[in-house]
């Protein structure tokens, strides 16, 4: 069975005409996102590319899948560990690894290299998080604190010598009031 192309006619084999759902599903899940993330998103996808050949659409389609579903979600897992990924990260990180195409070896087998940069991205802000944190610290520590209340030493009683202890004992035995109370106490 044969099949005709809508759009220029060309009369091929079924099996010509399979790919085309995909590419359409493939290039709408591009779409989804901001031009300059859209654009990336597609130069990224030639980085698979078999040498001699055309990058399958149902390849292409399983591919974006993958990073349109990261992408939405705003992180990636790498490493056993959750990373922070906004768009902006994703920008970056796709323009990076379309840029050193030359140093790569293609065709790229899955996101792994992708998922590199923008982990060593987001640790790097995390690393200039606490850093700005840690110096937030330490200047706070390192400026003189103003007095409260509590800061303030208790007023120490005078001291009295051994002499005035004595007599001030005396004469509380003598006085009327411990006379009574001894009385009583009997």
């Amino acid at each position: 069975m044969k099949g005709c192309c809508p759009e220029c006619g060309h009369i091929g084999g079924l099996m010509q005409f399979v790919d085309e759902g995909d590419a359409r599903r493939c290039l709408a899940l591009a779409f989804e996102f901001p031009a300059p993330l859209a654009g990336a998103l597609v130069a990224y996808m030639r980085l698979f590319q078999p040498p001699k050949r055309a990058l399958a659409w149902s390849r292409a389609l399983k591919l974006m899948q993958q990073l349109h579903a990261d992408i939405k979600r705003g992180y990636i897992t790498r490493r056993g560990r959750d990373w922070v990924a906004p768009q902006d990260a994703w920008l970056e990180a796709l323009q990076g690894a379309v840029a050193r195409r030359d140093e790569l070896t293609l065709p790229l087998k899955d996101h792994a290299y992708l998922y590199e940069i923008i982990s060593r991205g987001a640790n790097k802000g995390e690393a200039q998080a606490e850093q700005a944190r840690e110096d937030a610290r330490r200047k706070r520590a390192d400026r003189p604190r103003q007095k409260t209340v509590h800061d303030e030493p208790t007023p120490a009683a005078p001291a009295k010598s051994l002499s005035q202890m004595l007599a001030d004992q005396a004469a509380a035995k003598r006085s009327p009031t411990t006379e009574n109370h001894e009385d009583t106490s009997q």
